[in-house]
Order: C-alpha cells, then sequence, then structure tokens
C-alpha cells in the first residue's frame, strides 16, 4: 500500500514539474496586434484592421479577419472553432494541406504548439503561415507574411538560423487563400465526432 501511494506522489510530482517546464506557445490576436509567444519570447505584430467575415456550418464557425502589416501588406488571422462533440484532426500538417487545397508543404518547425510551414498552392504560389494547434477544439492561422519577414520571425523564436524551401516575393492576397467548404468539414476528414 504504501509502495502504491509513494508511486503515485512520484508521478503527480512528475506530471507537475513536465506542466511547469512544458510551456505553450500561442498565437493571439488583440486590438491593433498580433501577439506571437513561444516559451519566454514574445513576438508582436502591429497591423490596421480592415475587415472580418465570419463562416459558419453545422459544426464548425470561422472568424477571418483580414489586416494589413507595418509592411502594407494584407495578411489574414483565421480562427476555427469546432462545435461541442467535434474536434479538428490531430494531424495538423494534414488539415493545412487540405484547407489550403496546397501541392506540398515545408514543415519549417514546431514549438511547442505553435508552427511554421511554407505552404505551396495548387498554382505554384507560396504561403508563409503559422499555426496554433494547442486546442484541437481551435485552430488558428497567421498568413500572408512575406519570405523574409516570416525568416526573421522564426530566427527570434528559436535563436538559430532558419533554412526555408522556397524564396518567394509574396503576391497581394485580396481574398483569403484557405477554403473552408462542407465537402472539407464533413468528407475529407479536418473534423471528427468526440462522440463515440
Amino acid at each position: 500500500m504504501i509502495k502504491n501511494i509513494i508511486i503515485f506522489i512520484v508521478f503527480l510530482a512528475t506530471i507537475f514539474l513536465i506542466h511547469n517546464y512544458y510551456k505553450r506557445s500561442s498565437l493571439n490576436l488583440k486590438e491593433n496586434t498580433i501577439v506571437l509567444k513561444v516559451k519566454e519570447k514574445m513576438l508582436i505584430f502591429d497591423y490596421i484592421f480592415l475587415k472580418s467575415k465570419n463562416l459558419s456550418f453545422t459544426n464548425i464557425n470561422i472568424l477571418q479577419n483580414k489586416l494589413r502589416n507595418k509592411e502594407g501588406n494584407v495578411i489574414y488571422f483565421e480562427i476555427a472553432t469546432a462545435e461541442p462533440l467535434y474536434e479538428f484532426n490531430q494531424k495538423t500538417e494534414e488539415v493545412v494541406k487540405i484547407l489550403f487545397e496546397a501541392k506540398r508543404l515545408y514543415p519549417i518547425c514546431s514549438i511547442n504548439g505553435v508552427r511554421a510551414i511554407q505552404v505551396v498552392l495548387e498554382n505554384d504560389k507560396i504561403i508563409n503561415l503559422f499555426v496554433d494547434d494547442n486546442d484541437m477544439k481551435e485552430l488558428k492561422f497567421f498568413y500572408g507574411l512575406s519570405t523574409n519577414f516570416f525568416i526573421q520571425t522564426i530566427e527570434k523564436l528559436q535563436g538559430l538560423e532558419v533554412k526555408v524551401f522556397e524564396k518567394n516575393e509574396i503576391f497581394p492576397l485580396t481574398d483569403p487563400v484557405s477554403q473552408w467548404n462542407i465537402t472539407h468539414h464533413d468528407i475529407d476528414g479536418i473534423i471528427y465526432s468526440t462522440d463515440y
């Protein structure tokens, strides 16, 4: 009995230490800023709000925010929230590939729930994307950054030099690049029911 209690206490202490050591990253939209936090580092991106659009499906709600960054480029910050009893597919890269109808993906890094990915679209244009997948009930997408700015941001977060796979000049985004539709939700498996 005492052995079981000691094992349980050691187990709880281990969980506590891991929880305190593992600091989740986050990507959040605040008033006039986007905050990207990774471990102890926090980067703030200023923007001008242009417009917002809500999309609703039976099992998912999306808020698409069209913004302009200080470089003058249109960027998008999207928040997708699954309804109760639903979650996003835990293979985030598959979700990104389906939603952006990508030809291929180049994952650059993943740090405690925030991923940096270069997305090659069917027309061979490149989208530089940050994804927050800490909570499988909610995904956040931040894209439209120039490759140079994208690389500089990742290097600030990691403290290491980054090699990107595709270098491109940014193309103007007039509309969101993500393709939210019923086929992707119900047939392609980006979300699934947690009601077994």
